[in-house]
């Protein structure tokens, strides 16, 4: 693996981990200090911010991509700067308009939206006009971590981001302390925060794009030469949006509460799987396109090889770990006795599920970066269509495992669908080779290791299981990266210089 490669992955990884970390740290003490009701309006702007993301029009996608179409070309300064003037420009105008519309109907909301017995009319409807606020500036925020991404400097934005999270929340906490515990202080803070973070992006990222004699300008060609992938990607990421918000919705309204309580459970349990595709995504999205413009396409091609082997062991590790030890993972979440038969059945569903999806990544990001964006939007209208149909008339009848089993099905016939496509178009005859090394490989050896794990397996306590389970799932991460071909070929050389002193 490329070294730049791997020192972007790590310190992407180590963003994630320390971003969960604070966010569990400091909700704690929000709900603590703000008590259920207060607190329920954090979690409404949490879902206002995660559907604003489909309002961007698929430019920070755009944005990442550009950036480093450009960025390999240094004799293209003044390009470059006028790329990131124009993207900026829109993001600021959406992120603004989105912003005055939350605002102008922060009444609206407040009065119809909501039904609190300890804050007044008043209050919410502050917290709601802050929200909108906030929410403009998250438009130029993220959009800045996207330039960030593009020019591939992960280090540097996952530790802005790092300390931009911790500073968020000192500062939130300091204002509830000093100010008042209340929902429109707390937004206010974000709003500081948002405002100090997007100053400091701003400024880095200007300080690091290279000089240029002329001036940034609005690049209407931009707009006319990308429009195209700008578009396919925006509704390819709708597509599947629709389809795994929607299908919550369903779900809520076709089962009985304790059902579907149990199915959200899963969910959040078996969503840390696709928390692991964001550190390699983020990393090869860019450097693939680079290479792109480099016209290096036997570089390419091996370094998307590498990619999909390395990231696969841990998907597969993760996916699997938690498939194969379904059952001691349920009785370690619930409580409730009877109910873990019920869950252990659904996380082991999911992990499946997930982990197959998981697997999507890489190709997916190799298609973009060639700006092929049809197949990606084909294959998610089909999973909007069929998956959300297929909820509906499956799930009254054969209950929540039904649920579970169609998002495996969806899955388990997008990926083959994606994986043969992909390498029909861009990479003509290494599908087979491609499922070999990156799937059957390292997921043989991975599963081998698990399953003797789970046979060998005494009655434990709580902490010993847990226990068990991690030391299992790190063997079988070593297992995995030495079934598969680079991987094992980094560790030799890996232990081979370590040996010779080198």
């Amino acid at each position: 693996m490329i070294n730049r490669q791997a020192l972007n992955i790590v310190a992407n990884f180590s963003g994630v981990g320390a971003r969960l970390i604070f966010a569990l740290a400091f909700n704690i003490v929000y709900f603590r200090l703000l008590g259920s009701e207060s607190y329920g309006l954090i979690g409404f702007y949490t879902s206002l911010a995660a559907l604003s993301s489909l309002f961007d029009l698929g430019l920070n996608q755009t944005a990442v991509r550009e950036v480093a179409r450009h960025g390999a070309d240094q004799d293209a300064a003044s390009e470059l700067r006028s790329v990131v003037f124009t993207l900026q420009s829109l993001l600021c105008g959406i992120g603004l308009c989105l912003g005055l519309a939350v605002g102008f109907c922060s009444q609206w909301i407040a009065a119809s939206w909501f039904s609190a017995a300890h804050l007044t009319i008043h209050e919410v409807t502050a917290s709601v006009l802050l929200m909108g606020g906030a929410l403009a500036l998250q438009f130029p925020v993220n959009f800045f971590y996207g330039v960030l991404i593009g020019l591939q400097r992960q280090a540097l934005s996952n530790a802005i981001i790092v300390a931009a999270t911790a500073f968020r929340g000192v500062l939130t906490i300091a204002a509830l302390f000093g100010f008042g515990s209340g929902p429109a202080i707390f937004f206010s803070a974000q709003m500081v925060a948002s405002a100090i973070e997007v100053t400091v992006l701003g400024c880095v990222i200007w300080g690091l794009l290279p000089s240029s004699p002329q001036g940034p300008r609005f690049d209407t060609g931009l707009l006319k030469t990308s429009w195209k992938f700008t578009s396919g990607t925006w509704f390819a990421v709708l597509f599947a949006q629709i389809a795994t918000l929607s299908d919550k919705i369903i779900l809520s309204t076709l089962l009985p509460l304790h059902l579907f309580g149990l199915y959200s459970l899963a969910v959040t349990v078996t969503t840390t799987i696709q928390r692991l595709a964001p550190p390699f995504t983020n990393t090869y999205f860019p450097y693939f396109v680079t290479l792109l413009e480099q016209d290096r396409p036997d570089v390419l091609s091996n370094a998307y090889r590498q990619a999909s082997e390395s990231a696969s062991v841990i998907f597969l590790s993760a996916g699997l770990s938690l498939l194969v030890y379904a059952g001691p993972a349920a009785q370690l979440v619930s409580p409730d006795a009877e109910a873990v038969a019920m869950l252990a059945s659904l996380l082991a569903l999911l992990a499946a599920a997930n982990t197959l999806n998981v697997e999507m990544a890489l190709p997916f990001s190799l298609q973009f970066a060639h700006g092929i964006t049809w197949i990606a939007l084909r294959i998610n209208l089909a999973l909007c269509v069929v998956y959300l149909t297929a909820l509906i008339v499956l799930v009254p009848h054969y209950g929540v495992n039904a649920a579970a089993g169609l998002w495996l099905a969806a899955n388990a016939l997008m990926f083959p669908a994606l994986v043969f496509m992909t390498h029909r178009v861009i990479l003509p005859g290494q599908a087979w080779p491609w499922l070999y090394r990156v799937i059957l490989l390292p997921g043989c050896g991975a599963a081998l290791v698990l399953a003797a794990g789970a046979a060998a397996m005494p009655e434990l306590s709580r902490l010993p299981t847990l226990l068990w389970i991690g030391l299992n799932a790190a063997l079988a991460l070593v297992a995995a990266l030495l079934a598969a071909p680079a991987t094992r070929e980094i560790m030799i050389r890996f232990f081979a210089r370590r040996g010779t002193g080198a």
